[in-house]
């Protein structure tokens, strides 16, 4: 696990994206997601946001900047490939116990990494490929959108992320 501790400027930073992104989503008619049951659409857009900013920190100057020219303040951001570096997925969640979330449509060879978002800090617990967390011992058919749910102790430290997926 890799923590970054929050500066109150990345918060301020990620709510200003979030908030952009919300707006921009909400006025062409798309959701924050497809699951989590966490607070509201914007406060799913703040803690996606500051899952990937965070990430984006983490992983070295070169990645931040290329994250805030390129990833953070694109109008269609959800056509961009992924979130962070070249080949990066977050998925955010506020549960320290949560799961690796993954649909079908998610990428076999994309890099999916699960951020537990905190008041203060987020906590990076690991990662894993598409296509390893899309096996059927993960599927999960009790939420109104079934997806693959992988628990935590099924992911690969981030310390092993493939450096192609980075930069």
């Amino acid at each position: 696990m890799q923590e970054v501790i929050l500066a109150p400027a990345m918060t301020d930073e990620a709510t200003l994206v979030a908030s952009a992104r919300h707006s921009l989503a909400s006025s062409r008619g798309r959701s924050a997601t497809f699951f989590d049951a966490g607070g509201t659409p914007l406060a799913r857009h703040v803690r996606g946001v500051i899952a990937e900013l965070a990430l984006a920190s983490l992983l070295g100057d070169d990645v931040l900047q290329h994250w805030r020219g390129t990833q953070a303040y694109s109008e269609t951001h959800w056509t961009i490939p992924c979130d962070v570096g070249k080949a990066l997925h977050v998925r955010a969640t506020e549960y320290l116990g949560g799961k690796l979330i993954l649909h079908d449509y998610d990428p076999d060879d994309g890099v999916f990494v699960l951020a537990v978002v905190g008041v203060d800090r987020v906590s990076f617990l690991g990662w894993l490929l598409g296509a390893e967390g899309k096996q059927p011992r993960f599927w999960n058919t009790r939420w109104s959108r079934p997806a693959y749910a992988v628990s935590q102790r099924h992911l690969k430290p981030m310390d092993t992320i493939p450096q192609e997926s980075i930069r």
